[in-house]
């Protein structure tokens, strides 16, 4: 019962990582909280740190900040526990975002840029349509993306240690 609970687990999050690429990012969250549950019945780690990244975008794109938070923070721990530098690098793109609309930019470029080199060390680089979607909520947000303090403090991100870049960021919650 256990592999058909995870089975369900990993297809509501499949399903909802669809509604998110289709914009139905309302559905999305219905979905991934059912699978984030079933999830977290049977102890599956590995979904659980996707479907809480995944979450963490849904709730991001409707506005819902505070869950967005929440999420991306808990798949970031967990990620750290287990060493899944892809769920960390996905959570720090979703902290830095939400770090950004907070109106924080250089703070936001720094994490975005360390979960940039982070993909690019484990060879896990961004997809076209991922990069768009980052960089026009960070317009949203008032960054300007050739600006020098913008990439200054993206080149800053990439150089300084992942550990640097999340002490980096606990000190700024």
């Amino acid at each position: 019962e256990t592999q058909d609970e995870r089975g369900r687990a990993i297809a509501l999050g499949n399903l909802g990582a669809i509604a998110i690429e289709s914009g139905d990012y309302e559905g999305a969250t219905l979905l991934l909280e059912q699978g984030l549950s079933v999830a977290r019945e049977v102890r599956d780690l590995e979904a659980m740190n996707t479907l809480l990244v995944n979450l963490g975008l849904a709730t991001l794109f409707t506005g819902r900040r505070l869950d967005s938070h929440r999420y991306f923070s808990e798949a970031l721990d967990s990620a750290r526990r287990m060493g899944d530098k892809l769920s960390i690098a996905y959570s720090l793109e979703g902290l830095a975002c939400l770090t950004a609309l907070g109106g924080t930019l250089e703070h936001a470029a720094l994490l975005f840029g360390s979960a940039t080199n982070l993909r690019s060390m484990i060879g896990s680089p961004r997809s076209e349509s991922e990069q768009s979607q980052y960089e026009d909520l960070f317009r949203r947000a008032g960054a300007e993306l050739q600006a020098p303090e913008w990439l200054s403090s993206l080149a800053r991100g990439a150089r300084i240690k992942l550990e640097e870049a999340l002490a980096f960021h606990e000190g700024r919650e």
